[in-house]
């Protein structure tokens, strides 16, 4: 009994400590937890807002980002496109240049090709006066000598 007498004064002193335990929680809750709370939602739903609009915001940042990139892309091909064509223009240019360069050589060559048969020609005919006046020549060479000997021995001596 003695120990129910304990507990029950133990009991006793206890009451008001629970009681100041359950006047503070109250307390803190109506002053300090339910504010806290309010704050804490209002703060997770203005945040809430802010990466829903930074989530709209990267959206669109993504789309400008793919219709940049898609115009990089064609300006890239563009300048492929263009470099292509000049350099086929070049090469286009190249070859008339080339063209037109072997027909000039092969104009000149035609041209050295007949100078060349126009001095031929003019030397085998040289050569053919020049055979003509040494036959000419040699026959009056022989003939002179032939002439001479037949002047100096009487015609039918010879015999």
């Amino acid at each position: 009994m003695q120990m129910l007498g304990a507990l029950g004064r133990l009991f006793l002193g206890a009451v008001p400590t629970v009681l100041i335990f359950l006047l503070l929680h109250f307390y803190l809750r109506a002053v300090l937890y339910r504010p806290l709370r309010r704050t804490l939602e209002e703060r997770h739903r203005r945040s809430a807002g802010l990466i829903k609009a930074a989530r709209v915001r990267l959206g669109e940042a993504e789309g400008l980002l793919a219709q940049i990139e898609s115009k990089l892309r064609a300006a890239r091909l563009e300048g492929y496109r263009r470099v292509a064509e000049r350099r086929q223009a070049a090469l286009a240019e190249r070859g008339g240049l080339l063209e037109e360069a072997r027909h000039q050589a092969k104009a000149e060559v035609q041209a050295v090709v007949e100078q060349l048969g126009r001095e031929a020609q003019a030397g085998r005919e040289k050569i053919q006066a020049a055979r003509q006046e040494l036959a000419e020549e040699v026959l009056v060479r022989l003939l002179g000598h032939a002439a001479a000997a037949s002047m100096s021995v009487p015609p039918g001596a010879g015999a």
